[in-house]
């Protein structure tokens, strides 16, 4: 159990998690399977937020995937 308190729970509406999935997967399309296309564009994106992550939050993150 990790409990600390930088522990926060964010359950997002079901939409934003379809956009996201969507997304990605007409950019793996789009680049003819490059997974390393849909990384640019999403890490370009998420950058600004992965700074503000803490390494708990991370773990957190990876456990849930």
């Amino acid at each position: 159990n990790m409990n600390t308190s930088d522990d926060f729970e964010i359950e997002p509406p079901k939409f934003l998690a379809d956009i996201f999935e969507s997304v990605a997967g007409a950019i793996y399309l789009d680049s003819n399977g490059d997974l390393n296309q849909v990384w640019e564009v999403y890490y370009k994106f998420l950058k600004p937020y992965l700074s503000n992550i803490t390494n708990n939050q991370i773990i957190c993150l990876i456990l849930i995937f």
